[in-house]
C-alpha cells in the first residue's frame, strides 16, 4: 500500500495537477504594505478500496462536505480536496466503476444528483486513473458481477491532496508508525504534512517544521520530549 501510494504521488503529473486546482494566491495589506499570501497542497488522505460482487451503488455525494464549504457557481474552480483514483484492477461499468456526474460542480445546493445524469470511469489497469474535483457529484457503483468473472473484484487506490490551510482530511503524521516515516524520502515527507503549509500554519513549537521533531533517538520521540517535558515544569 505504501509503495503504491508513494508512486500516486511521484509523477510530476499528480504533482502538477494538485498545484494547479490547490495552489493559490493573492495579496492583502499588512499595515500599508500589500503583502502577496501563498498557499500550497498536502496529501488529504489514501485508501486502497475494494468492491466485490453483489456490492450496491453508493449515494453520491460531494466530497468536499467534511470541510463545510458551500457550493459556490460563482466560484466554480475552487475546491478544498482534489481527487485522484488510481485503478488497481480492470475497472468496468459492471464490477461498479466510479460514477461521475460532469459539470456537477457548476451547480448550487439545491440540485440534487441523478444516476441518470452519470458518466462511468471505466479503465484499464496500468493507464492514468481519474481526477476529479471533490465538489463534483461521484461514487462507487454498483458491482453487478458473478463471483466466478474474472474481473469481478473491482480494486483501486486512492491518493487525494487538499489546500494545505484546512485541518487534514486524514492526518497521515499521526497515522503513519514513526519508524515508517524515517524512511520516506523528503519529497515525500513534504507532501505528507511533516513540513509547515505555505502560509506557515501547522508549526511546532518556535514556527519550526514537524519534521524537524522526527529524530532517530533511542526513546523515538525526538524533539517532542524537549518538549513535553517544558510543559510539564
Amino acid at each position: 500500500m505504501l509503495e503504491q501510494i508513494v508512486k500516486a504521488m511521484r509523477p510530476p503529473v499528480w504533482q502538477g495537477i494538485m498545484a494547479h486546482y490547490l495552489n493559490d494566491e493573492f495579496s492583502s495589506y499588512t499595515g500599508d504594505k500589500l503583502v502577496p499570501q501563498k498557499s500550497g497542497y498536502v496529501l488529504a488522505s489514501t485508501a486502497a478500496l475494494r468492491l466485490v460482487p453483489g456490492a450496491k451503488s453508493q449515494p453520491l455525494p460531494r466530497d468536499q462536505i467534511a470541510h463545510q464549504t458551500r457550493p459556490d457557481p460563482s466560484n466554480p474552480l475552487f475546491t478544498p480536496i482534489f481527487g485522484c483514483l488510481i485503478e488497481g484492477s480492470k475497472y468496468t461499468y459492471k464490477n461498479g466503476a466510479t460514477a461521475v456526474t460532469p459539470g456537477s460542480r457548476l451547480w448550487g445546493a439545491d440540485r440534487f444528483p441523478k444516476l441518470e445524469e452519470c458518466t462511468y470511469a471505466e479503465m484499464e489497469p496500468g493507464i492514468p486513473g481519474l481526477t476529479c474535483y471533490t465538489t463534483t457529484y461521484h461514487g462507487a457503483g454498483e458491482n453487478k458481477c458473478d463471483k466466478s468473472d474474472p474481473d469481478a473484484l473491482r480494486t483501486l487506490f486512492a491518493c487525494f491532496a487538499q489546500r494545505d490551510y484546512y485541518r487534514l482530511d486524514q492526518d497521515e503524521v499521526l497515522s503513519t508508525p514513526m519508524e515508517i516515516a524515517r524512511t520516506l524520502p523528503d519529497d515525500i515527507i513534504r507532501v505528507a504534512g511533516y513540513y509547515k503549509a505555505v502560509s506557515g500554519v501547522g508549526y511546532v513549537e518556535d514556527h519550526q517544521n514537524p519534521v524537524e521533531f522526527v529524530q532517530k533517538d533511542k526513546n523515538g520521540i525526538g524533539k517532542f520530549g524537549l518538549v513535553a517535558n517544558k510543559l510539564t515544569l
